[in-house]
């Protein structure tokens, strides 16, 4: 059995792109730069905060969040963390990392700011970054960051959910349970969206496996007013009760048109949910932002 997923694994989430090694090189170095900025002074430049553009690829929902406590520490310590930024062709930056830092600053009428200034970045590493600054966020916003990897996939700056995976250096299951969730009902979504009420992505991705999509909802609410995780998977589990028994099978087949898995052991619902975690993560979905 194990073998089996062994090359079931190998062959799912083998890549060729040679461009992985380096771009992941470029992301690590980002990453250093900006827990350590103190070897990089040469770079922090004072600019105008009129030069400074967010990043088009930053699916930002909603910068309220927050913002009058990190307007308050600015005022009284100053910007300690210089905004990170790429350079452009017409003279003018792209932030990358600090959206939320420059937000602040406008509205306490800064007209400069410190930024450690990079070379001009490609969509690609631009779009990579967004998940790097969502995930260093406290209480990360899974949708947003849910849509910055759908929207890199699907405009073929990354290849898959594999290769992003790779690419900012996260376990395969945890992208594709973030994509999955773009497929949770439409209320949930809107609330996430509006209200961020819970960056729990074990319960909304158990939520989201719910079948019946007005149980879901009413799962979720309940969830994020009252419940906790352990109640909340239990809850499901009861509701399941035997649908999701170990005595499933995945069989599949491979024809001209398309491929399929065939895998004829029986397998544990642990094991069925590590392979249906990565089919659905290659489903482009229908997406209405």
């Amino acid at each position: 059995m194990n073998n089996t997923l062994d090359e079931l694994d190998d062959l799912l989430f083998e890549s060729k792109d040679k461009n992985i090694k380096q771009t992941e090189t470029i992301i690590k170095k980002m990453v250093k730069a900006q827990n350590n900025t103190q070897n990089e002074e040469e770079l922090i430049r004072e600019l105008n905060i009129d030069l400074l553009t967010p990043n088009p690829f930053q699916y930002r929902l909603s910068i309220e969040k927050d913002i009058i406590d990190l307007m308050q520490s600015i005022h009284e310590d100053g910007l300690i963390q210089p905004i990170v930024v790429s350079e452009t062709d017409n003279d003018r930056f792209i932030v990358v990392v600090g959206h939320r830092r420059l937000e602040a600053c406008k509205r306490l009428n800064y007209k400069q700011v410190k930024c450690i200034v990079r070379k001009r970045m490609t969509s690609r590493e631009l779009r990579l970054n967004v998940f790097i600054e969502n995930e260093q966020r406290v209480n990360p916003s899974r949708i947003e960051t849910a849509l910055s990897i759908y929207h890199a996939i699907s405009s073929k700056d990354i290849k898959n959910a594999n290769e992003y995976a790779k690419l900012v250096g996260k376990d395969r299951s945890y992208i594709s349970k973030l994509l999955n969730l773009l497929s949770l009902p439409e209320e949930i979504i809107i609330d996430l969206k509006k209200n961020e009420s819970t960056s729990d992505i074990v319960a909304l991705d158990a939520i989201r496996r719910v079948s019946d999509k007005k149980k879901a909802v009413e799962l979720y609410f309940w969830f994020i007013k009252e419940g906790t995780r352990k109640e909340l998977l239990e809850r499901i589990k009861n509701d399941n009760g035997e649908k999701n028994s170990s005595h499933q099978k995945i069989i599949a087949k491979t024809t001209k048109k398309d491929t399929k898995i065939t895998i004829k052991q029986v397998l544990t619902e642990e094991e069925i949910k590590k392979v249906l975690d990565y089919i659905e993560s290659q489903i482009v979905l229908d997406i209405k932002n």
